[in-house]
């Protein structure tokens, strides 16, 4: 794979990691840890808290595996912290290892004349996946997994089943599922994560570890494959655009695509459903085909803009 003129990674260099000589990969696997905590333990507080106050919290206390009654809670707790750890406490880390006059350029927070391009291209990418993504899905949970664990992989199933098709406002849903993740997911994923493994190894291998990184932080292994293709994906879309613009818009069609069917169609969110339904091989062959051709014009018919980027 290429290497990424668009932006010299080098300027970086002069910040607080490197005087102290912590290496990038080290930094970025710093904050992936520290987020995680930050983001479980801040969830935990906002949901109790919100229990207190609205005089629920009792009926939790002496049935806590019982989390659906409070998913308003639990997802609005979920999108505060991604807000306040995967956005702004990026943000803030992020100055730990470059300038701060260069955070938003090092984040890859800007847009030039191919960034609408790119992000149409990417939307179309993801969408003409879906086939592939839900076969990949359909097999991954058929690898049996050891009881405690399949235990927690229903318990999450039915926590998403009941997000996507529960009687809250669709354009409720699709801002907690949909618009905050694609963002600021992308902040802490394409933005940092991956900026720091490319000062440490070459782009492939940095595309490659963001996207594991990013299909394991879900915690869900009867999903890990297609979540670390999705995210091998996405990561190359921002690596080749030097933008997270088309990164987010296709973040943003994965989430906010898999919402809307729900709610037209709510079987298609229950664990049932994928283990019963199946799809036509011509559709595969066909998503494959057409996922081949956009990744190909994305790689190479898409313009070079002013001052000569991938």
């Amino acid at each position: 794979m290429e290497s990424n003129p668009g932006t010299p990674i080098n300027r970086y260099y002069t910040s607080w990691s490197d005087r102290n000589g912590f290496a990038p990969w080290v930094m970025a696997l710093a904050w992936v840890i520290a987020a995680f905590i930050l983001f479980q333990l801040g969830g935990l507080i906002l949901l109790l808290g919100s229990l207190v106050v609205s005089g629920e919290i009792t009926a939790f206390l002496e049935d806590p595996g019982n989390i659906e009654p409070y998913l308003t809670h639990l997802i609005t707790g979920n999108s505060i912290m991604q807000i306040l750890v995967f956005a702004f406490g990026t943000v803030l880390f992020a100055r730990l290892s470059v300038q701060s006059a260069d955070i938003k350029s090092f984040l890859r927070l800007h847009t030039d004349n191919r960034t609408l391009v790119y992000s149409l291209l990417a939307v179309l990418l993801i969408v003409s996946m879906q086939p592939i993504i839900y076969l990949l899905s359909y097999l991954n949970a058929q690898i049996p997994l050891p009881e405690f664990i399949q235990g927690f992989e229903d318990s999450q199933n039915e926590l998403i089943s009941g997000l996507l098709t529960g009687d809250q406002l669709l354009l409720v849903t699709l801002i907690h599922i949909a618009v905050v993740p694609s963002v600021c997911e992308e902040i802490m994923y394409r933005g940092y994560v991956m900026r720091m493994f490319e000062r440490s190894t070459s782009p492939f291998w940095a595309i490659l570890i963001t996207g594991a990184i990013f299909g394991a932080y879900h915690m869900r292994l009867s999903q890990l494959i297609p979540l670390i293709l999705l995210g091998i994906v996405i990561t190359w879309l921002a690596w080749k655009a030097n933008s997270l613009v088309p990164a987010m818009a296709a973040h943003l069609a994965n989430n906010g695509g898999s919402v809307i069917l729900a709610n037209r169609y709510p079987e298609m969110a229950t664990v049932e459903y994928s283990e019963t339904f199946t799809l036509d091989p011509l559709l595969i062959g066909g998503s494959l085909i057409f996922s081949i051709i956009l990744v190909y014009v994305i790689s190479v018919k898409v313009n070079k803009p002013d001052g000569g980027a991938p």
